[in-house]
């Protein structure tokens, strides 16, 4: 497990629980499909813009990983 991903769980801010809850629902999703399940860019842009920016942004752009997610897991929720 990341340092993001344990700092995310650790964290006072629910959001940022949340946010963990996500990321772990979709490296299940991608096991689940023979995928590799990785995070990717994540963590290091979390570290660097902070989780609220990175939402933010993945929302507006609307990333490819809302599809590949039970709706109610995503970000959007």
């Amino acid at each position: 497990m990341s340092e993001v991903m344990k700092s995310l769980r650790g964290s006072a801010d629910p959001l940022e629980n949340d946010l963990a809850r996500v990321y772990d629902h979709w490296q299940e999703v991608k096991r689940s499909q023979g995928q590799r399940a990785g995070l990717g860019y994540e963590p290091w842009d979390i570290n660097a813009l902070g989780a609220v920016s990175v939402i933010s942004s993945r929302v507006l752009n609307a990333s490819a990983g809302f599809e590949e997610i039970d709706p109610d897991q995503s970000y959007e929720a």
